[in-house]
């Protein structure tokens, strides 16, 4: 039996995104994540703001997105 057979209906709806720095290092210390496709993104920001992106436009109704380059420049802007 897996955690997600006791979950109720809203519990189920739930949407997440998980990210670590080397891909499999999860399975070292946390096994509820079972199932779960984690990405490994090496701490490096473009490809996270990427990853975020890419989960906002298809986990939420909206219809339109900022593009992911003009996320990271003005991300780098932010960091200067």
């Amino acid at each position: 039996m897996e955690l997600s057979d006791f979950a109720n209906v809203q519990q189920k709806e739930k949407n997440a995104l998980v990210f670590e720095r080397r891909k499999y290092q999860y399975q070292q210390y946390i096994s509820d994540l079972n199932g779960v496709d984690i990405k490994a993104l090496e701490n490096n920001p473009e490809k996270i703001i990427k990853a975020i992106r890419v989960w906002l436009h298809t986990s939420s109704a909206r219809k339109t997105i900022t593009s992911t380059q003009l996320i990271i420049r003005e991300y780098v802007e932010f960091t200067k």
